[in-house]
């Protein structure tokens, strides 16, 4: 049973809660984006004339799907989802300011959310690497090895009780004979 003390631990500290709403708002944006981009997909095409709108709309949906993912990871307190993020942002952003100038062409509301994705995206991660966030990862990491040990012991004594109650009705069944 956990006990209150686990529940308190569990709950991030104020600077992770502010960078998973902070993504979260990044999501929403980029969403509101790509629909308010629907009437200028001509415009997108045209930029990347060997895209199809499908195949455009499908890289749209695998990013979404991908943030989502790693919002709901970092949120359960996995670590390596909040490095990996960084990473993937730090080696993403020269790609996002390189075609920046592209998404004003396309309308000047999607240039402007492009650039306030991009801030709060770099705000969410200052928060995510401050020390209560460091702190609370690194206990989050115990707490799921641990919960991950207990699980392997508890696993291990089902496969044993499944044996001996395996073994009691051969020996039950052999009496019989």
């Amino acid at each position: 049973m956990e006990s209150e003390q686990d529940k308190e631990n569990r709950t991030p500290p104020i600077e992770v809660s502010n960078a998973i709403k902070l993504f979260y708002l990044v999501l929403f944006l980029g969403i509101f984006s790509t629909i308010s981009g629907i009437s200028n997909l001509d415009k997108i095409i045209a930029q990347y004339p060997t895209f199809s709108p499908t195949f455009y709309y499908l890289i749209i949906l695998f990013s979404y799907a991908f943030l989502f993912f790693f919002i709901y990871k970092i949120r359960k307190g996995r670590n390596w989802a909040r490095i990996t993020f960084f990473i993937l942002f730090v080696l993403g952003l020269p790609f996002s300011i390189f075609t920046l100038p592209n998404s004003f062409t396309i309308s000047l509301i999607n240039g402007v959310l492009t650039i306030i994705g991009i801030i709060l995206q770099i705000i969410a991660l200052v928060f995510l690497f401050q020390k209560p966030s460091s702190d609370w990862f690194k206990s989050m990491k115990i707490k799921n090895t641990r919960e991950q040990q207990e699980e392997e012991i508890y696993q291990t004594e089902l496969i044993k009780e499944k044996a001996r109650l395996q073994a009691r009705k051969e020996f039950n069944q052999e009496k019989k004979k």
